[in-house]
């Protein structure tokens, strides 16, 4: 895309108020009704998670948790 890393990206679908996020340039020709698809989706893993510590929704993909080595950085 030319855009490098878009970090905060995630805070257009979150927050889901197309009006504040529409000249964002990592948006840039989004399709209106993707992008509100992608954040009921987001939204809804965040609200599980936050319910039962559990991410995972029905039908989606499957998050597992992550520990010992698995979640040792190496540069």
């Amino acid at each position: 895309t030319g855009l490098g890393n878009c970090h905060r990206i995630d805070l257009a679908f979150l927050f889901g108020e197309w009006s504040a996020w529409r000249g964002a340039p990592m948006l840039r020709g989004a399709d209106l009704r993707d992008y509100w698809r992608m954040g009921r989706r987001l939204r809804a893993h965040w609200a599980a998670f936050a319910r039962t510590g559990n991410p995972n929704l029905d039908g989606g993909p499957q998050w597992r948790p992550v520990g010992g080595q698995e979640a040792a950085v190496t540069s």
